[in-house]
C-alpha cells in the first residue's frame, strides 16, 4: 500500500507541476491582454476628453471644466479625472480623486515635461488604478495636463479567478485520477493476486478441491497461474506421498512420531470420530490493538503441548474466551477456525461473567486446588461462594460440550486440568456412551493432604466420570488411587490400575507431557545463524554474548526466587560470564 501511495503522489505531483506551469502562462497572457485593453480604452477616452477640455481650458472657463469632470465621474470602472495647470496644480478634479497623490502628480508633471502621453498602474487606498496623463496645448505650447484614472482591480480579480478555477480543476482531476488508479489496481492487480494467494494457501493446507477457485483468468497473470497450478499439483502429490509414508511407518515401532504419522494413527484408530478438547485456557487470544484486532499464543504449558496435537488431528477445542476482542471474531455459534493464518481445527469459546471467573478461576482453582495439589507452604483457601461458582462454570462447560456432541456417535472428549474436574461426571450422566478422558496437569497430593478439601468427594466423583484419568507420573497415579480408596466406596484394581464405581470403570495412567519437537531436524547450537542471532539481539537493544529467557506466571510454586538465587550463585562462581 505504501508503494501505491508513493506512486500516486508522484503522478499527482507531475500533473500539478504541469497544471501550474500552464496556469502561470495563461495568467501572464490574460494579464497582458487585460492591461493592453485597459490602456487602449484609457487612451481613446483621454483623447476624446482632451478635444472637449482644451477649448474651455484656453478660455479659462474653470466652471465648465469642473462640470464636465463631474458628469464623467459616475461611469463604470472610471475612477476619476483631474486637470492640472502647467505648474502642477489641480484646477478641476472628480470628487474623491486625490489630486496631490505623489504618484499621480509625478505622472502629470512627467507628461508636461516630455510633451508625450504616459500612463502607469498605481496602488491607492481605493485599490489598483491605471492612471493616464496627456498634455493639454494652447496651439503649440503646453498649458496643462489631463489625467484620468481607471479601476484596474478587476484584472487581479480575473487572474485570481483563473488560479482558483485551475486549482479546483486540478483537485477534482487528481481525486478522480487517484480513485480510478486505485480501482484499476484493485481490479486488475490486487484481486487477481489475492485470489492466487488464496489458491496457494488452500493448496498448502491441503484443501485441494477448493484451491482452484482462486485462479484468475486475467491475461496479465496467465503465466503465473500456470506455474501456481503446477505447484498446487506438486504439493498435492507430495502430501499424498507423505500420507502413504506415514501409514507405512505406523507398522514400525522405531519410527519417529511426526504430525503426519500422528494424524494417520488417529485416523486409523478413531475411524473418523471427532476429538473434542476442553480446557479453561484457549489456544489463541484475540485482543484490540488500537484500531485493529491482533491475536497471540498464551504462555501456557498445557496449551503449548496440546495445540500441536490438535493441529495434526483436527477437531474442536472448547475453552473460555478471555480476550477483549474474542467476541468480535467468532461466528453466531461462538466459533472460529484456528490457527488464524492456517486453520486446522475449530475453537469454540465459552463466555464467563466477571463474577464467575473470579469465583471459579481466581478463587477455588487458584487459591484452593492449586496450593492443595502442590502441597505448597501456603494454606489453601476454600470459600462456599467460590465452590458454587466452580460448579456453575463446570456445568456451563459441560452444556457447551453436550450441545456440540448432540449428533455425534461415540464422541471422544479430552478434558484438561483441575479447573474442570466436575465436567466428566456431568457429561457422562447425559451421554454414557461418550469416551471421556481427563488429564491432570499438576501434581496429585497424598491422601492426607487432599482430605482437607471440603468438597473432596464431589471432586473425586466428578473425575471418575471419565473413562481415562491421566497424571504426569506414576506417583501421582498412586496418590490418586489411595485418595479414592480412602474417601469413596469403589473397587480398586492395583494390577490394571482401574477404579470401578457404580459399574463404571476408570483407567488411571501416567502420561508425561511434552512440547512439540522436530525429531532431530532442529538446528543445533553450532548451526544457528550468527547474523540472525546478532540481528535479533540488536532489535531488542541487547548487547551481550549470552542470553537466557524464561516465561513464568508470578506464582510461588514456580521457584522464581530460587532460580534468581541460583543465577546469582552461578555468576559469583563463574565471573567470566
Amino acid at each position: 500500500m505504501k508503494q501505491i501511495i508513493i506512486a500516486l503522489l508522484v503522478i499527482v505531483t507531475i500533473i500539478s507541476l504541469v497544471v501550474i506551469a500552464f496556469t502561470v502562462n495563461q495568467v501572464g497572457q490574460e494579464e497582458q491582454r487585460l492591461k493592453s485593453d485597459l490602456q487602449y480604452r484609457s487612451t481613446l477616452l483621454s483623447e476624446n476628453l482632451k478635444e472637449t477640455i482644451e477649448p474651455n481650458f484656453v478660455n479659462k472657463s474653470n466652471k465648465q471644466i469642473q462640470n464636465l469632470v463631474d458628469k464623467l465621474n459616475d461611469k463604470e470602472r472610471f475612477a476619476g479625472m483631474a486637470i492640472y495647470d502647467k505648474k502642477g496644480n489641480g484646477i478641476a478634479t472628480s470628487s474623491g480623486f486625490i489630486v496631490q497623490t505623489p504618484d499621480v502628480t509625478k505622472i502629470a508633471e512627467d507628461v508636461m515635461d516630455a510633451d508625450k502621453a504616459n500612463g502607469d498602474f498605481v496602488d491607492t487606498t481605493s485599490g489598483n488604478m491605471y492612471v493616464l496623463a496627456i498634455p493639454i496645448h494652447d496651439d503649440t505650447s503646453i498649458v496643462g495636463a489631463l489625467t484620468i484614472a481607471q479601476k484596474a482591480g478587476y484584472i487581479n480579480d480575473r487572474l485570481n479567478e483563473i488560479w482558483r478555477n485551475n486549482l479546483i480543476r486540478l483537485l477534482i482531476q487528481s481525486s478522480l485520477l487517484s480513485l480510478a488508479t486505485l480501482l484499476l489496481i484493485r481490479w486488475i492487480i490486487f484481486e487477481p493476486i489475492k485470489g492466487l494467494v488464496e489458491t496457494l494457501r488452500l493448496a498448502r493446507v491441503g484443501a485441494a478441491e477448493q484451491s482452484s477457485k482462486g485462479l484468475t483468468s486475467s491475461f496479465f497473470f496467465r503465466p503465473l497461474v500456470k506455474e501456481i497450478s503446477n505447484i498446487r499439483s506438486s504439493l498435492q502429490e507430495a502430501r499424498i506421498s507423505a500420507s502413504e509414508e506415514a501409514r507405512m511407518r505406523l507398522e514400525k515401532l522405531d519410527s519417529p512420531w511426526t504430525a503426519e504419522r500422528l494424524k494417520e494413527f488417529v485416523k486409523d484408530i478413531l475411524k473418523g470420530r471427532t476429538i473434542f478438547m476442553v480446557s479453561n485456557r484457549e489456544p489463541y487470544i484475540h485482543t484490540k490493538d488500537g484500531g485493529k484486532i491482533t491475536y497471540y499464543f498464551p504462555a501456557s504449558g498445557m496449551v503449548t503441548a496440546i495445540e500441536p496435537v490438535m493441529q495434526a488431528c483436527g477437531g474442536m477445542w472448547i475453552a473460555n474466551g478471555s480476550g477483549d476482542a474474542d467476541k468480535l471474531v467468532v461466528d453466531r455459534l461462538d466459533k472460529i477456525q484456528v490457527p488464524p493464518d492456517e486453520p486446522k481445527y475449530t475453537l469454540k469459546r465459552v463466555w464467563l461473567t466477571e463474577e464467575e471467573e473470579t469465583g471459579y478461576y481466581y478463587g477455588f482453582s487458584n487459591e484452593g486446588l492449586w496450593p492443595l495439589c502442590h502441597i505448597a507452604h501456603n494454606r489453601p483457601i476454600f470459600r462456599q461462594e467460590d465452590w458454587e461458582e466452580y460448579v456453575k462454570v463446570n456445568q456451563k462447560f459441560a452444556d457447551a460440550v453436550l450441545a456440540e456432541i448432540k449428533n455425534q456417535d461415540r464422541p471422544i472428549i479430552l478434558i484438561q486440568d483441575f479447573h474442570l474436574s466436575l465436567v466428566p461426571r456431568m457429561i457422562k450422566a447425559q451421554r454414557p456412551g461418550a469416551a471421556i478422558g481427563i488429564f491432570w496437569h499438576i501434581p496429585w497430593p497424598n491422601p492426607e493432604s487432599f482430605s482437607i478439601c471440603p468438597w473432596k468427594k464431589e471432586i473425586l466423583d466428578g473425575m471418575l466420570g471419565a473413562d481415562l484419568l491421566g497424571f504426569h507420573t506414576q506417583l501421582h497415579c498412586n496418590n490418586f488411587i489411595e485418595t479414592v480408596g480412602r474417601e469413596l466406596e469403589a473397587m480398586i484394581d492395583f494390577e490394571r490400575f482401574t477404579i470401578t464405581k457404580n459399574g463404571h470403570v476408570s483407567y488411571i495412567k501416567p502420561f508425561p507431557i511434552s512440547i512439540s519437537f522436530p525429531n532431530g531436524f532442529e538446528k543445533t547450537k553450532d548451526e544457528i545463524d550468527k547474523d540472525e542471532k546478532e540481528k535479533l539481539l540488536k532489535s531488542l537493544g541487547i548487547k551481550t554474548k549470552y542470553i537466557g529467557l524464561g516465561i513464568d506466571r508470578l506464582d510461588y510454586t514456580k521457584g522464581i526466587l530460587e532460580r534468581l538465587k541460583a543465577i546469582e550463585i552461578f555468576l559469583n562462581t563463574y565471573p567470566s560470564y
